[in-house]
């Protein structure tokens, strides 16, 4: 008989995570992570904080189609994976897109990070080498070490993988910088890496954040289809505390990871995912103010910093701006804690993403308006003077 506090993996088609205490695992977990964070960030306490978007209200038949459901009583568990009319829509977006899904392949999600670490729970076993081409979230990196994974950072424009590596994730465009992929290069390299019998995991989630408005087709649709990919009605549709995300995967596939999103949280709530369907099936005149918001937000940092002899990476995608950091300290590291304590304004460290983003601050465009002007005259005025 096993002790009930004692986690057994009883899926033979999961991860072998190891007979553990699993309280006691996550807990550790947990105290480390919040270890590491607090190395990594200045309090925000009674600072300019650029490193969050604002909470932004739903538009109006959004919310409409929240109270709807509520109405209908929508207020138990969904079919597991999830509405099945908004997993036909994403199928309907992804195939256009290139990467051909459909209801059967989708499962929706507590938002992009429940389903990458979902992905990875079913693809990555302990010991797995995982190579990351971008940078990337420091709790991504969190999670593969978690699982027992080892990382390899690739550079930022790779066109292979290396040897003895299980699973590539990639990002396009990439929610840190808002860099989005050269479709050469990037379909080299998903067809390097499927060659060779590695998983490919790509991260959609800023994929309607573009301020071009164009969604990004992938050439190869054959190839795309055994692309694992994720996405989020966060950033570009402005429903982060809602809590919709999804992934999708090939047939051979699904049976393990539906079984895994059911373990861990068995549906996202019925409400949030009514709303998400009308977010992506209703009216879009929301969705192009949001898009020329941004650009307005993107135009004035880009022209008021460069205006001052700061070096700033145009992005593809919001809400994520790069300046460099070299004019304001040694290091971004530096950087972030001189613009927090001399200046009272939060950024966050490049290196913390990765290698590819060390010598850059990163600030969030979607912050509240008057903070965001406030914040980013302070960092102006730096580069008027130089570094400190």
């Amino acid at each position: 008989m096993v002790d009930s506090t004692t986690f057994v993996n009883p899926q033979p088609g999961l991860p072998p995570n190891r007979t553990s205490v699993l309280g006691k695992a996550l807990a550790q977990r947990a105290v480390v992570t919040a270890e590491e964070r607090d190395q990594r960030q200045v309090s925000s306490a009674n600072l300019l904080d650029l490193t969050r978007s604002d909470v932004t209200l739903a538009p109006a038949h959004v919310r409409q189609a929240a109270r709807d459901a509520l109405a209908r009583g929508e207020t138990h568990y969904t079919v597991r994976p999830g509405v099945t009319e908004l997993r036909a829509a994403i199928g309907v977006r992804s195939t256009a897109d290139g990467f051909p899904a459909d209801a059967d392949t989708i499962v929706i999600t507590n938002g992009g990070s429940e389903a990458l670490y979902i992905l990875f729970q079913g693809t990555v076993k302990a010991g797995d080498r995982i190579a990351i081409a971008g940078p990337v979230a420091p709790n991504i990196q969190t999670m593969l070490q978690f699982i027992g994974a080892s990382v390899v950072r690739l550079d930022s424009s790779p066109t292979d993988v290396p040897d003895d590596v299980a699973i590539l994730l990639l990002t396009d465009p990439s929610p840190i910088s808002g860099i989005a992929a050269e479709r050469g290069d990037f379909q080299q390299l998903v067809s390097a890496a499927i060659e060779r019998r590695v998983t490919v995991i790509l991260d959609r989630s800023a994929a309607n954040c573009r301020y071009d408005g164009q969604s990004t087709t992938f050439a190869n649709a054959e190839l795309g289809a055994r692309v694992l990919t994720i996405g989020s009605f966060s950033a570009g549709y402005g429903l982060g505390g809602w809590r919709v995300g999804w992934f999708s995967a090939p047939p051979s596939q699904m049976g393990v990871l539906r079984e895994l999103k059911q373990a861990m949280s068995i549906c996202t709530t019925a409400v949030s995912q009514f709303a998400a369907l009308a977010a992506l099936e209703g009216p879009s005149d929301w969705l192009e103010e949001r898009r020329n918001q941004y650009c307005r937000r993107r135009d004035l940092a880009v022209e008021l910093l460069n205006g001052v002899g700061l070096q700033v990476v145009q992005p593809d995608a919001w809400p994520g701006l790069l300046i460099a950091s070299s004019a304001i300290a040694a290091d971004d590291v530096e950087a972030q804690r001189l613009l927090a304590e001399e200046h009272g304004v939060l950024v966050d460290a490049g290196s913390q993403f990765g290698p590819g983003t060390a010598g850059f601050i990163r600030i969030d465009l979607g912050a509240p308006g008057p903070t965001l002007r406030e914040a980013l005259d302070r960092i102006a005025d730096i580069g008027k003077r130089g570094r400190a």
